[in-house]
C-alpha cells in the first residue's frame, strides 16, 4: 500500500510530491524495520541505520505540526521545543533531513494550501493568505511569486483556464461539444 502510494504521487507530480514521496518512503522503511526486527536479532550494521533513522524522525513531531497547524503564528523556538533540541540544532538538522529551513517549509506548505483554495474557492486573494497565515499580502505575493513562479492572481487565472480546458475536452470527447 506505502509502495503504491509512493507510486502514484511521482506519477502525479503535485505540488510536494518529493516531500510527500520522501514521507511515504520513511514509513515503508520503517514498516520493514519492524518486519525485521521481529523475523532476527538486529546487526549492528541495522542498529546504526535505524540509529540514523531515529535521528532524521527527531523532526518528525515538528512536520506534523507544521501539516496541521500552517495557518497559525509560530516561532523556531516552539518547533525546536516539539523536538526537544536548541533551535541551532534544530534548525542545521532541519535543513540537514529536509533540505530546507523551516521557515521556507512552512511557507511551501501555506503556499500549497493557498493554491488548493485559489482552484476550489472564490474568497479573495487577502483572505486567502490570511487563511493559511501570511500575516500581509506583500508577503503573501512575494512568498507565493516565489515558489509558483507568478502571482496568485495569475495563478489563479490559469488554474481555472486549466480546469476549463480539461472540462472542454471532456465534453468534445463525449461528444457534447
Amino acid at each position: 500500500m506505502l509502495a503504491t502510494s509512493v507510486v502514484e504521487e511521482i506519477k502525479q507530480q503535485s505540488p510536494y510530491y518529493r516531500e510527500s514521496a520522501y514521507g511515504l518512503l520513511m514509513s515503508l522503511y520503517i514498516e520493514l524495520l519492524r518486519i525485521h526486527a521481529s523475523s532476527e536479532r538486529l546487526s549492528s550494521q541495522d542498529q546504526e541505520r535505524e540509529r540514523d533513522l531515529q535521528g532524521d524522525l527527531v523532526i518528525s513531531p515538528v512536520l506534523e505540526f507544521i501539516t496541521q497547524n500552517y495557518m497559525m503564528p509560530v516561532t523556531i523556538d516552539y518547533l525546536a521545543d516539539l523536538c526537544h533540541l536548541s533551535t541551532t540544532h534544530f534548525r542545521r538538522k532541519f535543513h540537514e533531513i529536509m533540505g530546507t529551513t523551516p521557515l521556507d517549509f512552512l511557507n511551501s506548505t501555506r503556499v500549497e494550501e493557498a493554491c488548493k483554495r485559489l482552484k476550489s474557492t472564490e474568497a479573495s486573494i487577502l483572505s486567502i493568505s490570511e487563511q493559511v497565515g501570511f500575516r500581509s499580502i506583500s508577503s503573501f505575493n512575494r512568498c507565493f511569486a516565489k515558489l509558483m513562479g507568478e502571482s496568485p492572481k495569475a495563478w489563479r487565472k490559469g488554474a481555472h483556464t486549466e480546469a476549463q480546458s480539461a472540462k472542454a475536452s471532456i465534453l468534445e470527447f463525449t461528444g457534447w461539444v
